[in-house]
C-alpha cells in the first residue's frame, strides 16, 4: 500500500502545472558574443566604387576586435591586393597599388601589387590607401579585392578578411565588348587597293572561359613568314603584292590568347584587294 501511494504522488508531483514546461522547455539558452574564439578583423573600403583613372583612391579599413568584441589597439595587419590566378596574371593587368595612409600615390610603371602594413589606433582600426591603376586600355568594369591579415608567427591560424573594391573601367570602347572573337576593319569598304593603309581592331577584351586577353595576334594573309604578322589589340597593314586585274582576296586571321587558361580562339574575315 505504501509503495502505490507513494508512486501515485509521484505521478501527481509530475504532472503539476508548474512543473511540465520545466520538463518538457529543452531549448538551449540564446549565443552571446562573437562568433571566433580570438582576434576578429572586418575589413571596409571607403569608398567602395571608384574609377581607373590613377588619381582615385579609397581608404582600406580594417577593425580589430578581441574575444570580447572589443576592439584592439597595437595589432598590426598585412594588407595586399589578391592576384588571380598564377603570378603570371600580374605582369599583364596592373591592379592599382597600396600605401600608407597620408603618404603620396606611389609613382607608376610597376604592375606588382604592394604589401603594405598598418597598427591600429586607440579606436582598434588600421588603415591603408588604395590607389586605381594608370589604365588607358582597361574597357571592362573590375573587381579588385584587398586582404587583410594580422602579423604573427603562424601564417595559417591568421584569421584573414577581404573588401571587394568595384573598379569602373576610365576609357570604355566605341563597340560593345564581346566574349565572341570578332573585329573592325577601317575603312569600311567594300574593295581596297594596293598601297591603301587597313586598319583593324579587335573588338573583343575577354576571352571564351572569361579572363582578359592577354595577346592579340594578326595574320593578313599575303606573304609567307613574319612580314605579314602583327601583335596588338590594334595593328594596320598595307598590301603590296600587285592581284591579277579582277583583285583577290585575302583572308585576314584575328588570334587570341586568354590570360590564366591559355585557351586561344581565332576568327576571321575577308578583303577584296584590286590593283
Amino acid at each position: 500500500m505504501f509503495r502505490e501511494l507513494r508512486s501515485a504522488g509521484l505521478l501527481a508531483l509530475l504532472l503539476a502545472p508548474g512543473l511540465i514546461g520545466c520538463v518538457n522547455d529543452a531549448s538551449a539558452p540564446p549565443l552571446q558574443g562573437p562568433s571566433e574564439l580570438g582576434t576578429s578583423v572586418e575589413m571596409q573600403a571607403i569608398p567602395f566604387l571608384l574609377t581607373s583613372d590613377g588619381q582615385q583612391n579609397s581608404v582600406i579599413q580594417a577593425v580589430v576586435r578581441d574575444q570580447n568584441g572589443q576592439r584592439v589597439q597595437g595589432v598590426t595587419i598585412l594588407f595586399d591586393i589578391q592576384v588571380p590566378g598564377t603570378s603570371t596574371f600580374r605582369s599583364y593587368l596592373d591592379l592599382g597599388v597600396l600605401a600608407p595612409q597620408g603618404a603620396p600615390r606611389p609613382n607608376p610603371g610597376g604592375n606588382a601589387a604592394m604589401q603594405t602594413g598598418a597598427t591600429t589606433g586607440a579606436d582598434g582600426v588600421a588603415r591603408v590607401v588604395y590607389w586605381t591603376p594608370y589604365r588607358t586600355d582597361q574597357e571592362n568594369d573590375i573587381i579588385v579585392t584587398i586582404i587583410g591579415r594580422p602579423t604573427g608567427v603562424d601564417y595559417r591560424t591568421a584569421v584573414a578578411r577581404q573588401v571587394d573594391i568595384f573598379l569602373r573601367a576610365a576609357n570604355r570602347p566605341s563597340f560593345p565588348g564581346t566574349n565572341i572573337c570578332s573585329f573592325i576593319i577601317e575603312p569600311q569598304q567594300i574593295t581596297y587597293r594596293i598601297g591603301q593603309q587597313i586598319f583593324v581592331t579587335a573588338a573583343v577584351s575577354v576571352g571564351p572561359t572569361g579572363f582578359p586577353i592577354a595577346r592579340y595576334e594578326w595574320d593578313f594573309g599575303e606573304l609567307i613568314g613574319i612580314a605579314d604578322t602583327a601583335q596588338g589589340r590594334e595593328a594596320s597593314y598595307v598590301y603590296t603584292v600587285v592581284p591579277p586585274a579582277g583583285g583577290v582576296i585575302y583572308n585576314i586571321v584575328l588570334y587570341t590568347t586568354e590570360l590564366i587558361t591559355g585557351s586561344q580562339t581565332n576568327c576571321l574575315r575577308n578583303v577584296n584587294v584590286f590593283p
